[in-house]
């Protein structure tokens, strides 16, 4: 990710706009986190009910009656990623 200093994926309350409430008593995975990345050095990130084997650190949990959004959030972004996107 084209960040200087890190990204952050957060999820959100629709109804609230407060951060989700669940089990894990976390709402948010971001890049100083501990997280497994892809061989080729993307990273997956996963939201739902329950993580997928071996990436519980990938992983946001919701449950499926919550009605949900997330942020992505780039701190000091990169001069590649306002290049993709033609500024």
């Amino acid at each position: 990710m084209p960040a200087s200093q890190f990204w952050a994926l957060t999820v959100y309350n629709s109804h609230k706009r407060t951060i989700i409430q669940n089990s894990q008593r976390n709402a948010g995975v971001n890049s100083s986190n501990e997280i497994v990345t892809n061989s080729d050095g993307t990273t997956t990130l996963y939201i739902g009910p329950e993580a997928p084997e071996g990436m519980k650190s990938n992983w946001i949990q919701t449950e499926e009656w919550q009605d949900w959004f997330t942020y992505f959030r780039l701190y000091d972004p990169e001069a590649a990623f306002f290049d993709s996107l033609g500024c």
